[in-house]
């Protein structure tokens, strides 16, 4: 048996969270402790170990991709994100925040320019079929609809998961300037 602080029960709960079970609460002491039985995981551990710092870090397997563009493109209430990020290969995210929520779909480099004119055509109406990525394990969507707040393409990323992002028409065409920008300046190896 361990005997931890208040003060210290936070860090070993988010450390042992599953496997922390409490036995008893003493209170009669202004700094209360907490008596905790987890004799697999704490038997090496002395309470001095546990700090109530709150610094964040991460190992290089949980690295983020490298950011090589990011641009921003401001329509109303929503903002619209554009980032080039190099992992395994380079993608292009795509960002849509709106009243404090988030969507996002991503697009490989290579599929990029086809992406580009498949949005352009949708934009002026007409109607667009669905892009099949080329590494094949997804597709784009593009469908023009009219709500009360405007005119907007709807673009749903099919992959495991669906994904839609909608844009607003008026900013279209400057997002596809910087969609256009990337192609030119990191072009694909053929």
């Amino acid at each position: 048996m361990i005997m931890i602080t208040t003060s210290m029960f936070r860090s070993a709960r988010l450390v042992t969270r599953a496997s922390v079970s409490v036995l008893q609460a003493v209170t009669s002491t202004p700094s209360s402790s907490i008596i905790v039985s987890c004799p697999t995981l704490l038997r090496n551990i002395s309470p001095d170990s546990f700090s109530t710092s709150r610094g964040f870090k991460t190992s290089s397997v949980l690295g983020y991709d490298e950011d090589l563009f990011s641009a921003s493109v401001l329509d109303g209430q929503k903002k619209y994100f554009i980032d080039l990020k190099q992992g395994q290969v380079k993608y292009v995210k795509i960002s849509e925040v709106s009243n404090g929520k988030r969507a996002t779909m991503m697009v490989d480099l290579e599929d990029l320019s086809s992406f580009s004119s498949k949005l352009m055509a949708a934009e002026s109406g007409e109607e667009v079929g669905t892009l099949s990525a080329q590494r094949g394990r997804k597709s784009f969507d593009f469908k023009k609809s009219t709500t009360a707040s405007g005119e907007q393409v709807i673009v749903t990323e099919k992959s495991a998961k669906e994904y839609r992002v909608y844009l607003s028409c008026e900013v279209i065409q400057e997002l596809i300037k910087h969609l256009v920008n990337i192609s030119d300046t990191y072009p694909t190896k053929q």
